[in-house]
């Protein structure tokens, strides 16, 4: 992921790519890297485990995160959870 930033430095608006960014955690459970330089293909986004969990579990059971499941990207496997639709979960 660092070496597809480090060219986009300069374009991405909302935090400063260096080595610093990379070494310890992201800066929130949701990190969104966006450029306005292109009109698509023009982000990336970062969820935390506890974000993923927090947030998918209010709607469907997770059975599994496979990391690098398709390339370098992690694949959620989800399942529709017993319980009626209208009955979502809270947190």
């Amino acid at each position: 992921i660092k070496e597809q930033l480090m060219p986009l430095a300069n374009s991405i608006v909302d935090y400063k790519i260096e080595d610093a960014l990379f070494e310890g955690s992201l800066p929130s459970e949701k990190t969104v890297f966006w450029w306005p330089t292109r009109d698509v293909y023009n982000s990336i986004v970062f969820h935390s485990k506890s974000y993923i969990k927090n947030t998918y579990e209010r709607f469907f059971d997770i059975i599994d995160i496979i990391r690098n499941g398709h390339t370098y990207q992690d694949v959620l496997v989800l399942k529709k959870p017993v319980h009626p639709t209208s009955e979502i979960r809270t947190l």
